[in-house]
């Protein structure tokens, strides 16, 4: 997050912590591009972007909450969870406080390149038709990125990250007045290291529905 967008929740924390008992004010980034080949040819390269933040607030024993989009009006978040507070749920708990924590392993983000991504979805493609020509084959990958920055009057301010790769690989077969419809699909915090095997797994799924079908 950048420092601008840290000034405002800074703000919205600071003027909350004046007027309620408690406050916790957190945002949620999120970013996707996607890539999506449609019988072989490539027909969608899509990015899109995503940001909210939400006001938690602590206030005579209840509780409200406020969310918006618009980071330009993040402070009237704090007047909106004032006048819905009175009529918010009690509740007998507290906001953490900060606290040690143990350090944990995280994986690394995968590749944000678009031609990787399209790249990988070829692997797809091409190994599929090189098994049958006849099919239709239809691949995707997509990286997504989700950002949580979260403060609260009692102390706490942290980051948290997660990156996930979805990957698919889809095909459809129509041979002897039967249709065959198969897909496997990889979705992890790291990158797929082998798409082809995404696409033998499916040409094995083929293979099978093939031998049934006779």
């Amino acid at each position: 997050m950048n420092s601008e967008r840290m000034t405002v929740l800074r703000n919205v924390l600071e003027k909350a912590s004046a007027a309620a008992d408690q406050a916790e004010v957190f945002s949620l980034e999120s970013s996707d591009i996607a890539v999506g080949f449609r019988n072989g040819v490539l027909r969608e390269i899509h990015e899109s972007q995503d940001l909210g933040c939400c006001l938690r607030i602590l206030h005579n024993g209840r509780v409200a909450q406020v969310t918006t989009s618009n980071m330009d009006r993040a402070l009237e978040m704090v007047d909106q969870a004032m006048e819905l507070v009175p009529f918010g749920q009690s509740v007998s708990f507290s906001f953490p406080k900060p606290a040690p924590l143990p350090e944990v392993d995280t994986a690394p983000e995968p590749e944000r390149d678009l031609d990787h991504m399209v790249d990988q979805s070829k692997q797809i493609i091409e190994t599929l038709v090189n098994y049958e020509p006849a099919m239709m084959p239809n691949a995707s990958s997509d990286l997504s990125r989700i950002k949580v920055t979260l403060m609260n009057s009692n102390g706490i301010e942290t980051t948290y990250q997660r990156h996930t790769q979805a990957l698919a690989a889809i095909a459809i077969l129509a041979e002897e007045g039967n249709i065959l419809s198969t897909y496997r699909y990889y979705l992890g915090q790291l990158g797929c290291d082998d798409p082809k095997a995404l696409a033998n797994d499916v040409i094995d799924l083929i293979s099978m529905g093939r031998k049934s079908g006779q």
